[in-house]
């Protein structure tokens, strides 16, 4: 058995996610016999440390445990495992011998520099679902949750930045490339216009270019219902009338909201080589997934997900191609599972203790 500290972050991020993914991680570390300690703030987590000398310790998001510029890892001399879940330009990139960062896309590495010490490739986990409505029993609609900004707002705010030249000449390479990665276009302009002012950069094209892609594939779906679970500030979005915009939702209630419908879309934040909680979650609740593509999906996944071209889109293909089926599904699913993903941490600690003691 070992001791485990979670170190909570107390930012709510995408409508309390954090929370949920927190409780579901300490339900899967204790199933799998070990003992755990979540710690709030700094000081919870020294007095944790101090009483009970965890083994190791996991967090999410941005790392905020540090005393005096330190981190509380290599103070106490502990591994420490961090899920980096956001594009790592907008969070500290922390490298030091007992900090381990995990990836949940595998270019998030390509956007340090040097690279970590220490890191790991692996998705968020999630809780399986035991029972799911019978597909005769939901409604035939669509599901989007996310954000979307207006963009007529950001462009304006791109025009009147110091750099606004450069970034309307990337953004207009990309509009017409949307089914190129991001970060691997970024960092090639970035290269080839010497620009020193990278994160402002990274900032608003990565802002503007999310939502254009959600505008663009909202638009383009025309007859099925879309129902828009998100802050929705697109206004050309609201007046379409296959659109119902029910606002923000709890992230711990979009299984049930996904469980009512039969379709979930996901059009990645500009990750590329991802498998993102929304694609899990809405698998979990029994829906069929319209994503882009990306190697790791078509990898992971194969023809259980039905895939949509920027270049082709075509709302009949993706609301009725449907090649997967309930025990693939399941089979997949299970490799996501909290207690899974979790040993892999657990496998990683133990290999490097056993590294050091050798």
């Amino acid at each position: 058995m070992l001791n485990i500290l979670l170190t909570d972050n107390i930012f709510s991020g995408a409508h309390g996610s954090f929370r949920i993914f927190f409780d579901e991680i300490e339900c899967a570390l204790k199933s799998l016999g070990h003992e755990v300690f979540r710690a709030n703030n700094v000081a919870d987590a020294v007095s944790i440390c101090k009483k009970y000398a965890p083994d190791f310790s996991a967090g999410i998001g941005k790392y905020n445990y540090m005393i005096d510029g330190k981190l509380l890892c290599e103070l106490y001399g502990k591994p420490h495992y961090q899920w980096i879940i956001d594009n790592p330009l907008k969070m500290p990139r922390l490298s030091a011998e007992q900090f381990t960062p995990i990836f949940i896309d595998r270019e998030f590495l390509e956007m340090y520099e040097p690279p970590p010490r220490n890191f790991l490739f692996l998705p968020l986990g999630i809780k399986l679902a035991e029972n799911k409505p019978a597909e005769n029993n939901r409604l035939r609609g669509i599901v989007f949750s996310g954000q979307v900004k207006d963009l007529a707002r950001l462009r304006d705010k791109i025009r009147r930045h110091r750099q606004s030249m450069l970034i309307e000449r990337f953004l207009n390479f990309m509009e017409n490339h949307l089914n190129l990665s991001f970060i691997v276009q970024y960092k090639k302009f970035l290269a080839e216009n010497a620009l020193a002012s990278a994160e402002e950069f990274f900032r608003l094209t990565n802002s503007y270019l999310r939502s254009f892609k959600r505008v663009f594939v909202l638009k383009r779906i025309q007859s099925c219902p879309l129902i828009l679970a998100g802050d929705i500030a697109e206004e050309s979005l609201l007046k379409k009338p296959n659109v119902v915009c029910i606002g923000e939702v709890p992230y711990a209630e979009l299984p049930a909201l996904f469980l009512r419908y039969t379709h979930v879309l996901h059009i990645s934040p500009n990750f590329s080589a991802c498998v993102h909680d929304r694609i899990l979650r809405g698998l979990n609740a029994g829906c069929r997934i319209i994503t882009e593509e990306n190697l790791l999906l078509r990898q992971t996944f194969g023809d259980v997900l039905t895939y949509f071209d920027y270049n082709d889109f075509d709302e009949k293909t993706i609301t009725e191609s449907y090649a997967g089926n309930i025990g693939a599904t399941n089979k997949i699913l299970s490799q996501f599972a909290w207690t899974r993903i979790l040993t892999a941490v657990i496998e990683d600690y133990q290999r490097r203790v056993g590294t050091r003691e050798n």
